[in-house]
């Protein structure tokens, strides 16, 4: 698929340029948004995701795989793990519980496909590129103009969905379709993400992007989120990344399928087991030599020690 996502990107840039520079064809311009995503190599990502409001702020480290729209958000802190196999979410919650759910019924952590960053407000699970940028099912789909973001020049091309949602995007057809400003508008309110490109050895997502979320119609900032990408390389990923081991859970961890309601067993460190007391092998740990050696000093000199205070006070006496 990756293949044939670069080569329909290779005929939409050949497209755009020998169209009229005054008029590229909005549609063909969103196709090469769409098309550039989709040939993304697998990737491992370390990202730094920062969420603030009115009340402070709260920053999470993760570490973000992703091959397709298959992904893994693992959180070495908590020692949580949340993965996509492309066509469930399954979730450990660094305790004792994995649960395996529709990307309908999400949680609170990060499980969005990460080939979205940029191109997205929400962030939510069950987003894929081709809602994010509805050119095929679009109401309306208008050019509005050639604008220039950090010094780039760009298309502002306005969307609206089938939903009535309108969607504006400033791309960048002379990069790779890169989009560095995507706004989402509904009800009056307006959510935009901005995208900056700041790692050159990692040209396929921005490094960083930044969104706000609008209070009411007057403008007002209700809330932000940055995303940082610490680092970016390509990586090959096991098939194994998208079972149940791939969220690392702990031996001995519950495991319920929350689209039947069942729980279906415990995991025993390579796969599902029926009973319940599995307990995770633990190796003891050897104290260092000298302990011992103190420790055997004052067991067999406390006792001689006790008698000589002893005898001592007796003859004071």
């Amino acid at each position: 698929m990756k293949k044939t996502a670069f080569w329909i990107l290779l005929v939409l840039i050949a497209f755009v340029h020998t169209s009229k520079a005054d008029s590229p064809d909005p549609t063909v311009l969103l196709q090469g948004v769409v098309q550039a995503r989709l040939q993304i190599p697998t990737t491992h990502l370390v990202a730094e995701m920062v969420y603030t409001n009115a009340l402070g702020s709260s920053t999470e480290k993760l570490i973000v795989e992703f091959d397709g729209n298959k992904r893994r958000y693992l959180n070495s802190e908590l020692k949580s793990g949340d993965l996509f196999d492309g066509s469930q979410a399954i979730c450990f919650d660094g305790q004792n519980s994995v649960t395996i759910r529709d990307t309908s019924n999400a949680t609170a952590n990060y499980l969005f496909d990460p080939r979205l960053l940029g191109i997205t407000t929400t962030f939510s699970w069950g987003e894929t590129i081709e809602t994010d940028v509805p050119y095929q099912n679009a109401k309306k789909t208008e050019l509005i103009g050639a604008e220039q973001i950090n010094g780039y020049a760009v298309w502002h091309v306005r969307v609206i969905d089938s939903y009535d949602q309108q969607l504006n995007l400033w791309i960048d057809s002379n990069h790779g379709f890169k989009v560095y400003r995507y706004d989402f508008s509904i009800f009056g309110e307006t959510n935009s993400t901005l995208s900056y490109y700041e790692n050159p050895n990692y040209s396929w997502l921005p490094s960083r992007v930044e969104t706000s979320y609008q209070a009411g119609t007057n403008g007002s900032i209700l809330s932000g989120r940055t995303i940082s990408i610490l680092k970016a390389e390509k990586n090959k990923l096991p098939e194994t990344t998208w079972t149940i081991g791939g969220v690392q859970p702990s031996v001995g961890a519950a495991v319920a399928d929350l689209r039947i309601k069942q729980r279906i067993g415990y995991w025993d460190g390579h796969g599902l087991s029926q009973r319940a007391d599995l307990e995770q092998d633990f190796e003891p740990v050897k104290p260092h030599k000298w302990i011992v050696a103190v420790m055997i000093t004052i067991f067999l000199a406390g006792p001689s020690f006790l008698l000589w205070r002893f005898f001592s006070s007796k003859q004071k006496k």
